[in-house]
């Protein structure tokens, strides 16, 4: 952790010695302090506009997975689906999102929601394919034992299957975290009134290049904290994670 601050810093501090003593243009690169003065400075616009690409990041984030944890569960239980939802899965991953875009403006309006169904369909492909494997990943001998003994589909899932998939699962929902926050940015560039996206084409708009650093810096920052906070979650809720820590203790 301290060694990851430590090599932030030194880039940040390098950073600013090239543009000053390059004597770097600040509307071509701004040094960090210049960057880090204008959140100060804009702070008021930033909160403002953060809530509105909060709001579609999480719920379009908790529809893709909630979409793709059901599917994969369910193509799981029922082996004969899985010839019929992938060729579909894959021809909708396969169409350019940025593309889908101003259809959804078009059809749903420049409202949240077409924000959230491009963070949804951004969301749910790794969240499925992960989880998936994650859940096929149980080997042959466990489900026979569980069905000489009689137990249910959903013991089955509870004890087997979901468990085994959690390392699998979370991966898929790092990768889905990353997507999410590029897919608001594509909702909120195409047509929004709001949003940190909105800034962005304000800024860029106007050549304020050391705000638009300002708003990349808060999206780096809300994607850092978010990535921890599923590292956290994931140390509570895996038990593979939780056999390294006390092999490793």
């Amino acid at each position: 952790m301290w060694v990851s601050v430590l090599v932030i810093v030194s880039l940040f501090v390098l950073w600013e010695l090239v543009v000053r003593v390059a004597h770097v243009p600040q509307f071509i690169l701004p040094a960090p302090t210049d960057v880090f003065a204008q959140v100060y400075i804009k702070r008021d616009a930033l909160l403002r506009n953060l809530q509105p690409t909060l709001v579609a990041t999480g719920e379009g984030f908790g529809v893709g997975v909630v979409v793709g944890v059901g599917l994969a569960m369910l193509i799981a239980g029922v082996p004969l689906l899985k010839a019929v939802v992938y060729p579909v899965v894959i021809a909708t991953q396969t169409t350019p999102k940025i593309a889908l875009a101003p259809l959804f403006t078009l059809w749903f309006g420049i409202g949240l929601l077409p924000k959230v169904i491009i963070v949804a369909l951004l969301v749910f492909f790794p969240v499925f394919i992960n989880t998936a494997a994650g859940l096929e990943s149980v080997s042959k001998g466990r489900l026979d034992l569980m069905k000489s003994v009689n137990a249910s589909r959903w013991a089955v899932y509870r004890h087997i299957r979901l468990p085994e998939a959690v390392p699998y699962l979370f991966a898929g929902l790092r990768l889905a975290l990353t997507v999410a926050f590029i897919g608001v940015i594509v909702g909120e560039w195409i047509a929004s009134g709001r949003g940190l996206g909105y800034l962005l084409v304000l800024y860029n708009s106007t050549q304020d290049t050391a705000a638009l650093f300002a708003v990349i810096f808060v999206f780096v920052f809300l994607a850092t904290v978010s990535f921890y906070l599923l590292g956290w979650l994931e140390n509570r809720l895996s038990w593979q994670v939780r056999i390294q820590r006390s092999q490793q203790s």
